[in-house]
């Protein structure tokens, strides 16, 4: 009985961590807020090399899909990680751990932003 028990244990644990690997959310615009968290970023004007991942933590990978017709901005933990056109997606990679995001319009007109475990591969449907 204790063998059954522990073997169900253990496949509930597997069936949990795998549906945890890949994630999914979809995410609406609000207005800009000049006085919100978007107002501190800025898009770099200089070249910065990034620094080399710690190959000791694991990797997450989110998947920026963007279903608007506006050209957006990207910041993954603070940090400008690039530019996703209309109508198309762009991937970040980061450490595993909490991850904090914000996306706007090339223009300042919509933003997203959101935070959470990171872990596997997140998929984020921008509309």
């Amino acid at each position: 009985m204790k063998k059954l028990l522990s073997f169900c244990l253990v496949a509930a644990a597997v069936m949990l961590s795998a549906s945890a690997f890949s994630q999914s959310s979809t995410v609406s615009a609000h207005k800009f807020n000049a006085k919100g968290v978007g107002a501190k970023l800025s898009l770099p004007t200089t070249d910065v090399v990034a620094p080399k991942p710690d190959p000791k933590r694991g990797s997450c990978c989110i998947d920026f899909d963007n279903w608007t017709g506006y050209t957006l901005y990207v910041w993954v933990d603070g940090e400008y990680r690039g530019t996703v056109n209309a109508w198309d997606e762009g991937s970040v990679c980061v450490g595993e751990g909490w991850t904090t995001y914000y996306v706007r319009t090339a223009g300042s007109t919509y933003e997203w932003e959101g935070s959470g475990e990171c872990a596997g591969d997140f998929n984020l449907m921008i509309e």
